[in-house]
Order: C-alpha cells, then structure tokens, then sequence
C-alpha cells in the first residue's frame, strides 16, 4: 500500500515550521542579547578610542543596513522558513524511501531512524571534518576551497 505523499507533506510543513519557529525563538531569547551585548560593548570601546585621538587607527564603522530590531524579525522568519524548507524535503525523501521498501509497519520509528540518519549524513560528519571558523580565522584565500571541500563531506553523506 502506498503511502499519499500530500498529508505527509502537510506533516512535514507543519513539523519544519514548529521546529524552525522554535529554533528562531531559540536564537532570539537566548543568543540575540549576548550579541546586542556584545555589539555595545564594541561601539563603547570604538567611541572610548575615536576619543581618545585614534581615530585613524580605528576600523571605520558604517551605518547598518538594517537596524537590530529587523535583524531579530529576520532571524526568525528565516529560521521558520529553511524549517519549512526541510521539513518539505524531509517529507519527499521519506515517502521517497518509504514508498521503495513498501514496508508500513512503525512509521514513527522509520521516520526517527531515517531524521537521525539523515542529521548524521548532512550535518554531523561534515560538521566534525570541516568545523565552522569564527569570522577572521584562517587563511581568507582558503575559503572557497574550504566550502567545496565541506559541500563534497555533505554530497558524500547523502
């Protein structure tokens, strides 16, 4: 019996949307005010220097695009998005897998066994052969061989 691939895109909607809204809140709560923090303690120090007469050592400092209350909207609209996003591609490779094997005993646990193997595949092992660097380490002519080399870890995972 095959399973109908629309109530399982629903499901899959509604599961990336929640847990991208989570990780959105997540992020907004508890990740956004240690930046904001940051961010004044940085204009502090650039206005104590820019005082204090060196100015022309003083990285120069623009206008932001965006103020932070937008960044924070934006951030969680983001997150609820790629969530809905993977969410629908989660649901496609499962009835993709699940309508291969036609095995419909326990969905729940194949849904689990596949959405750990899949976070196993994409982002744990490239995770931990390419770790992410902060901003300003490394070498900057690395960097596109870097992100071909962690984009082949993730082709090779799938």
């Amino acid at each position: 019996m095959s399973t109908p691939v629309l109530p399982l895109l629903g499901r899959g909607l509604a599961a990336g949307g929640a847990a991208g809204l989570a990780a959105g809140l997540f992020s907004l709560l508890l990740a956004e005010p240690l930046m904001d923090r940051a961010i004044r303690l940085e204009e502090a120090r650039s206005a104590e220097e820019h005082a204090h007469g060196a100015a022309a050592t003083a990285v120069q400092h623009h206008e932001e695009l965006f103020s932070r209350s937008t960044q924070h909207f934006g951030l969680v609209v983001t997150a609820v998005v790629a969530g809905l996003a993977l969410g629908v591609l989660f649901a496609l490779a499962y009835a993709l897998v699940h309508r291969r094997t036609g095995l419909a005993d326990r969905p729940w646990q194949r849904a689990l066994a596949f959405g750990a193997a899949a976070f196993v595949a994409v982002s744990l092992l490239p995770g931990l052969r390419y770790p992410a660097n902060p901003p300003g380490v490394g070498d900057s002519g690395t960097v596109a061989d870097r992100q071909a080399l962690w984009l082949a870890a993730v082709v090779i995972g799938v």
